[in-house]
C-alpha cells in the first residue's frame, strides 16, 4: 500500500538576504549562482514533516521517498547535485514572502532559525555550520557499535530538471530510533559556496496547485494466501509403523507423538488428513492470455477512505468444457505478479507508479489491493492501471473508468 505524507513547514534561506523569511512563499528553491557585482548567491531550503505522520504505522520494511515537483530550472551543470541532510535545531517557518522583501517577519532566515535573537549554531561534532544558512548533521556515530554512518542523501540532475525523487528511508530510520531528533531536512547544492550549480525552483506546501512536496511511504502489505484447508480421505495402513517420508518404528517423532494416531500438523484419527487447496469456486489460470481488471470503481471517494479494491482475473479465450462455472467468470487467480498504478485521467501523469509496494494480493476470495485515497487531490479525475509481470513478460490493462476524490 502507498501512503502520502505532506509537509507541515518549509521555507528558503537566501545568503544575500540574511534576515529575510519566506515561510509563506508558494515556491521553494535551491541555488548556487555568482554575479560580478554581488558575488555568490546561495539558496537552501528547509522542509519538515510531522513526527505523528511519519511514525504512525512505521515499519523497518517501509520505504520513504521524498518527492519534489520542479517549477523551473536555470543553468544546471553536469555536476549539479542536490544534497539532503537532517537539520540539527528547531526552526520556525514564518509567514514572510520573498517578493515583499520584508525583514520584520519572525521565522527562519539565513542568519536566524526563528526569532531574530536565536541564530543558527554549530556547537557539536559531526555538524556542518558556516555562520548561517542552517546547521545540519552530515554523519552519525554509534558509540556502542562503534559504527559511523553518512547521513547525506543525494540526487544528480545532470542538466535534467525532471521531478526529484530521493530515498530518505535511512534518515527516517534514524529519526524513529531517536538517534537524531526530527527537525526536518535541509536541501542544498553540493559545494554551493564554491562553484556555480544553477537554480532549481520547486512547488512548496503553500502552493495552490496539486504539486505539494510529499513523502511517498511504501508499505509492504502483499499477501498470497488463496488456500483453504480441506479434509482428504487417505487409503493405506500405518500398522507397519512407517510413512513414505520416514520410519515410525519407535511410534514417535521428535516433534510429537503418534500414539493417538495424530500429528500436530494434521489428524490421522479417522483415516483422513487436512490439505491445502483452492476453494471450490476458484480456479488457477496458468496462461498469460488473461484479462485483469478492477471489479468495481465508484464514481467518488473520500480522502479518508482506505478501500479494499477487488481485482478480477479471467481467460481471454476460455475453452468450452463441462462445468458448473460460467466460462467468463472472474473468480480465478494467477500466481503471476500483478501490480497497480494510479494515473491522472486528464493529463496521463502517473501519480503512483508500479512498484513492490503496489503488488496485488490474493486471499480465498481472489485478488485485491488496499488503497489509501488520501494520496490523491480533491477534484481531479483518476483511473487505475493494472500490470501483469512474469519473467520479462509485461502487459498493461488500462481501465477507462474514472473516479474522483471529493471530500
Amino acid at each position: 500500500m502507498i501512503k502520502f505524507i505532506y509537509p507541515v513547514a518549509n521555507c528558503t534561506l537566501y545568503s544575500n538576504y540574511e534576515i529575510l523569511n519566506t515561510g509563506a512563499d508558494e515556491i521553494i528553491e535551491i541555488a548556487s549562482e555568482f554575479t560580478p557585482s554581488s558575488g555568490p548567491m546561495v539558496a537552501r531550503t528547509l522542509i519538515k514533516f510531522s513526527d505523528e505522520d511519519i511514525f504512525t504505522n512505521y515499519k523497518e520494511t517501509n520505504s520513504y521517498i521524498l518527492n519534489l515537483k520542479v517549477v523551473k530550472s536555470i543553468e544546471l551543470s553536469e555536476t549539479s547535485e542536490l544534497e539532503i541532510f537532517p537539520v540539527t535545531q528547531e526552526w520556525d517557518a514564518g509567514v514572510g514572502r520573498f517578493a515583499d522583501k520584508e525583514t520584520t517577519y519572525p521565522g527562519a532566515s539565513w542568519s536566524y532559525r526563528n526569532e531574530k535573537n536565536h541564530p543558527w549554531d554549530g556547537g557539536q561534532n559531526q555538524v556542518e555550520f558556516d555562520q548561517g544558512g542552517g546547521s545540519w548533521f552530515y554523519k552519525y556515530y554509534d558509540t556502542e557499535l562503534e559504527i559511523e554512518s553518512e547521513l547525506n542523501m543525494t540526487y544528480s540532475f545532470n542538466k535534467v530538471s525532471s521531478d526529484v525523487r530521493v530515498d530518505i528511508t535511512k534518515l527516517v530510520d534514524f529519526w524513529n530510533a531517536n538517534a537524531i531528533e526530527n527537525n526536518g531536512m535541509i536541501l542544498k547544492f553540493k559545494d554551493d559556496k564554491s562553484k556555480r550549480n544553477g537554480n532549481v525552483k520547486f512547488f512548496s506546501q503553500n502552493t495552490n496547485t496539486i504539486y505539494r512536496p510529499y513523502i511517498e511511504v511504501g508499505i509492504d502489505d502483499y499477501k498470497f494466501s488463496p488456500f483453504v484447508y480441506k479434509t482428504k480421505n487417505v487409503s493405506g495402513s500405518l500398522s507397519t509403523g512407517s510413512l513414505e517420508t520416514g520410519s515410525l518404528n519407535t511410534g514417535s517423532l521428535e516433534t510429537g507423538s503418534l500414539n493417538t494416531g495424530s500429528l500436530e500438523s494434521g489428524s490421522l484419527e479417522s483415516g483422513s488428513i487436512k490439505v491445502k487447496a483452492l476453494p471450490t469456486d476458484i480456479e488457477e489460470i496458468k496462461t498469460n492470455d488473461i484479462n485483469v481488471f478492477v471489479e468495481t470503481v465508484n464514481e467518488t471517494y473520500s480522502k479518508s477512505d482506505i478501500h479494499k479494491i477487488i481485482v478480477g482475473v479471467r481467460e481471454k479465450f476460455p475453452k468450452k468444457k463441462f462445468t458448473n462455472r460460467m466460462r467468463y467468470t472472474s473468480k480465478n487467480i494467477t500466481t503471476k505478479n500483478i501490480s497497480f498504478s494510479v494515473v491522472d485521467a486528464e493529463t496521463e501523469e502517473v501519480i503512483i507508479d508500479h512498484s513492490e509496494y503496489t503488488k496485488i494480493s490474493c486471499d480465498k476470495n481472489g485478488h485485491y489491493f488496499k488503497f489509501n485515497f488520501g494520496c490523491l487531490s480533491r477534484g481531479r479525475m483518476y483511473k487505475f492501471v493494472l500490470q501483469l509481470n512474469d519473467e520479462g513478460f509485461r502487459v498493461k490493462y488500462d481501465d477507462t473508468r474514472t473516479f474522483m476524490v471529493i471530500s
